[in-house]
C-alpha cells in the first residue's frame, strides 16, 4: 500500500520518499576509452553503482512500507506525535538492524575468503 502525502512530512520519511535514487537504466551507454574501445572496468563499475542504487532504493521502499503499516493507524492530513515517534523509532531500528546484518555478512565473507 502506498504512503499518503502526510508521510512526507517526517524527517526520516522525507529521505525515503523524496530522496529516491535513480533506477538502473539497462540501456545506458557503455564507457568508452579515448580510442573508441569499450572500457570494461568502467562499464563494470557503472553497472555495479546502478545495481547498488537500485538495491538502496528498494531497501528504503521496504522500510517505508513496513513502518507505515506498523505506525499509521488512522491515516489523515497530519501525523500526530505518536505516529511521528513510532515512525522515527521504526526506521531507526530497521536501519540499525540492516547495518548489523551487513557487517556480519561482510565479516563472514571475509572469513570464508581467507579460508580458501
Amino acid at each position: 500500500r502506498s504512503s499518503p502525502s502526510c508521510f512526507r512530512g517526517q524527517r526520516h520519511a522525507r529521505l525515503l520518499i523524496d530522496g529516491r535514487l535513480p533506477v538502473a537504466n539497462p540501456r545506458s551507454k557503455m564507457e568508452m576509452t579515448g580510442d573508441g574501445r569499450v572500457d570494461v572496468e568502467g562499464t563494470k563499475r557503472k553497472v555495479q553503482n546502478e545495481l547498488a542504487a537500485a538495491a538502496l532504493q528498494d531497501l528504503f521502499q521496504k522500510i517505508t512500507d513496513k513502518c507505515y503499516v506498523k505506525c499509521i493507524v488512522k491515516p489523515g492530513p497530519k501525523l500526530d506525535n505518536n505516529d511521528q515517534t513510532c515512525l522515527a523509532k521504526c526506521m531507526d531500528r530497521y536501519l540499525d538492524t540492516m547495518t548489523v546484518v551487513s557487517q556480519t555478512m561482510a565479516v563472514r565473507s571475509q572469513q570464508a575468503s581467507s579460508m580458501e
